[in-house]
């Protein structure tokens, strides 16, 4: 069984109040990794709900977590 990206991006949102920067960094990490395996065509219906949680990402204050 397989979950698909689209379906994360709900539960991915939640990290925004989440305080701890290592949980941003697993789940930067985890997105890096299901958007490599995701194929192109999935990504381009779902790309509204997943740039916000890379810019969201790539404001962190956490030098780690941005890269």
């Amino acid at each position: 069984m397989s979950i698909e990206l689209g379906e994360c991006c709900e539960s991915l949102t939640a990290i925004k109040t989440e305080k701890m920067p290592l949980a941003k960094m697993n789940m930067a990490i985890f997105m890096e990794k299901a958007i490599r395996t995701t194929y192109i065509d999935q990504l381009e219906e779902i790309v509204d709900k997943i740039a916000p949680l890379a810019v969201f990402v790539s404001d962190e204050k956490d030098a780690t977590c941005r890269d």
